[in-house]
């Protein structure tokens, strides 16, 4: 059963981070975001945090983009046809709050392809030292890890990403092969 609910948590971590990571490139209109391993998990991550929660009777999923004004200014700068300078705060918000919608909707989207039901919430948007107030849950897991995108201009720009993971109830989930996440979303 360990062996089962280990593999399970461990499809589900691979699942955001994928969806994260997905749907980063196709509302920033960058190909070249990739993720990478954070060494070390810091109390905070960044200026910003925004959150979205994936709830259902067999899993809850947290997932959390945190980031600095200039990174989401960077990554936005495509989606508003606008140069990075130009991008507004509210904007740059906006566009994080938007990417973490669509990752829980292709989340949810997959997850649906397994007869796994969840609801998900509107995305939420705070500061990012409010991460101190979400202890991690007893029999949840938390992995971190960093969207980064380089460029000659700007260097390399990032959004850090976190998601708590607790199941429910046993399920065994298997990945199918995602088309673009167009299906129905049902908000909590």
């Amino acid at each position: 059963m360990k062996a089962t609910h280990d593999s399970t948590l461990q499809a589900m971590t691979l699942l955001v981070r994928d969806s994260s990571l997905s749907r980063l490139k196709i509302l920033s209109g960058r190909d070249n975001i990739t993720i990478s391993e954070m060494s070390v998990e810091p109390l905070v991550f960044g200026h910003w945090m925004s959150f979205i929660l994936g709830s259902g009777k067999s899993l809850r999923i947290i997932f959390k983009a945190h980031f600095m004004t200039d990174a989401a200014r960077y990554f936005a700068a495509k989606t508003y046809k606008a140069y990075k300078e130009k991008i507004s705060q509210e904007q740059a918000l906006d566009f994080v709050r938007e990417f973490c919608n669509l990752t829980a909707g292709q989340i949810k989207l997959d997850l649906d392809r397994n007869n796994v039901v969840i609801g998900a919430s509107l995305p939420g948007i705070t500061r990012g030292f409010d991460e101190i107030f979400y202890p991690q849950r007893p029999g949840s897991i938390r992995k971190c890890w960093s969207l980064v995108a380089s460029s000659e201009k700007f260097g390399a720009e990032k959004i850090n990403c976190s998601t708590n993971i607790e199941i429910l109830e046993p399920f065994v989930f298997k990945k199918t092969e995602s088309g673009d996440a167009s299906g129905e979303v049902e908000y909590l």
